[in-house]
C-alpha cells in the first residue's frame, strides 16, 4: 500500500488530489494539506506527519483478510487496546468508554466504507492523544488508520481528517462496479450517406 499526491485536471484547473493504492484497489481523496510523507515503521503500510508539527503522525496499516483481528468488533478492539496498554499500563488512559457487550464503537466513513474508532492517551515520554480507526474492506482486507497528536492540535486535525476520509472515493477494486465505458465512436468518414429522394 502506498500513497502520493497527484495533480488532476478539472475544467482547465489543476487540482491536487491524494491517491492511495492498495494491492488491487485505489482510493482518491481531497488533498491532505499540511501533511507530508514520512518513513514508515515496521507495522505501517505508509505514514504522514503534520508539516507544522511533525509530532502529529497519521499512519495506515493494511492487513489481508482477517490477519489483524478475527473480526472488527468492540470485543476484539478491547483486546487490541489491552495489547497497546501492556508495555506501559500506567502511561495509558482510555478516553472512549468501552464495554464488552457493545455492538459498535463510534462510527466513521472512509472512502465509502463504514468503520469504528476508539480514542486514548499515552503520557510517555510526553502526553499524546490517539484516535485509531478500524475498517473491514469487504472481507478482503482490514485497515487500521492511526492518528497520534499533541493535545493542542487534536481539535483541528480530527475534524479535518474525518471530513477528508468521508469524501474519499474508491476508484477501483474492493467490489466496486463501475459502469461500462461507452463504445468508441466509429472512425470518421465511415458513416453511410443517406440516400436522397427526388
Amino acid at each position: 500500500m502506498n500513497a502520493d499526491m497527484r495533480a488532476l485536471q478539472f475544467d482547465g484547473t489543476s487540482i491536487q488530489t491524494f491517491f492511495v493504492e492498495g494491492p488491487d484497489f485505489e482510493w482518491q481523496f481531497d488533498s491532505l494539506d499540511d501533511w507530508i510523507q514520512a518513513p514508515k515503521s515496521f507495522d505501517e503500510s505508509f505514514a504522514l506527519v503534520y508539516a507544522k508539527d511533525p509530532a502529529a503522525r497519521l499512519s495506515f496499516c493494511l492487513y489481508n483478510g482477517k490477519d489483524f483481528m478475527p473480526d472488527l468488533t468492540p470485543a476484539s478492539i478491547i483486546q487490541y487496546l489491552a495489547a497497546v496498554r501492556q508495555d506501559n499500563p500506567k502511561e495509558f488512559i482510555l478516553t472512549t468508554p468501552l464495554t464488552k457487550d457493545m455492538l459498535s464503537l463510534p462510527g466513521t466513513h472512509f472512502a465509502g466504507f463504514s468503520g469504528q474508532g476508539v480514542t486514548y492517551a499515552t503520557t510517555l515520554p510526553t502526553l499524546m492523544l490517539h484516535h485509531d480507526w478500524f475498517l473491514d474492506l469487504n472481507g478482503q482486507y482490514q485497515l487500521v488508520v492511526k492518528l497520534a497528536s499533541p493535545p493542542a492540535l487534536l481539535s483541528r486535525l480530527e475534524p479535518q481528517l474525518s471530513f477528508i476520509f468521508n469524501r474519499g472515493a474508491t476508484r477501483k477494486g474492493l467490489g466496486v462496479n463501475h459502469p461500462p465505458a461507452p463504445s468508441p465512436a466509429p472512425p470518421t468518414g465511415t458513416e453511410k450517406k443517406a440516400s436522397s429522394s427526388d
